[in-house]
């Protein structure tokens, strides 16, 4: 996970150059370009990174005192078949 924050701060967080905007509502086609699309999905690689990470540390923290506890994720970026899949598993 720091590898990836490092890796984003380097690149002033957008390792792909992308010239959208985000600071406003405006929905248009260029959320959809190629340079985007990487720049979000590098993102969700950090956010599932950064859960993962609390998560684990919690069940550790349960699993030290004697609690049985279920897994917090089933590897959703490579296990899951479909959007609906990986939004919802």
């Amino acid at each position: 996970m720091s590898m990836i924050l490092s890796f984003l701060k380097s690149y002033d967080n957008k390792p792909v150059p992308s010239t959208i905007k985000l600071d406003g509502m405006d929905l248009s086609w260029e959320l959809l370009s190629f340079h985007h699309l990487i720049n979000a999905y590098l993102y969700s690689w950090l956010i599932f990174g950064t859960l993962l990470t609390c998560l684990e540390r919690t069940t550790l923290g349960e699993n030290m005192k004697g609690f049985d506890t279920y897994h917090s994720f089933h590897n959703p970026f490579f296990q899951s078949r479909s959007p609906t899949e990986f939004w919802t598993k």
